[in-house]
């Protein structure tokens, strides 16, 4: 009896070993919700509009790459919250009001988010051997978006300046 108690007790610890060195208990696969439809609403003759448009769209690029980066540099299992939160970042971010002349730079950002999302999903989910060069496609992707940012920041300016002349 005492044998059995022994080899009982070898096998658990066996087995609790093998879990520790696995990383634990697995985590569930992985599922982020598809991006919302996008809200294309606004006007960029209206300052507001296009203010409040930079100011989002500026937050998410930047937070959106660091977080992406962060979560690469990471192991599969240490990845898994990043991931969620990148499809919150891209679920946030899609639903907000773009004006007319942002159309393409938000739906370049949210395609961009959605491409990282996916893949990084996939790597996760054991449906990918790696993320192969995800992080650098889509920071190039947020790269041409801060580009249009820059330009729409220009076109801001110059409408606030003709309101402060009464141009």
């Amino acid at each position: 009896m005492r044998h059995v108690i022994r080899y009982c007790w070898v096998a658990v610890m066996l087995v609790v070993g093998a879990c520790a060195s696995e990383g634990g208990t697995p985590l569930p696969p992985l599922t982020v919700s598809p991006p919302p439809t996008p809200n294309f609403t606004g006007d960029c003759a209206s300052s507001r509009d296009l203010a409040d448009w930079l100011q989002y769209s500026t937050f998410y690029v930047t937070d959106f790459a660091r977080v992406m980066s962060e979560a690469a540099a990471k192991g599969k299992g240490d990845m898994y919250k990043d991931v969620i939160l990148m499809g919150r970042m891209r679920a946030d971010y899609g639903g907000i009001a773009a004006p007319d002349c942002a159309e393409a730079a938000h739906t370049l950002l949210v395609n961009a988010m959605s491409e990282a999302v996916s893949n990084f999903q996939a790597y996760i989910n054991g449906e990918a051997d790696s993320l192969g060069n995800t992080v650098a496609q889509v920071l190039g992707q947020l790269d041409e978006v801060s580009a249009i940012q820059t330009d729409l920041n220009t076109r801001l300016e110059n409408q606030l300046q003709q309101q402060q002349t009464g141009s």
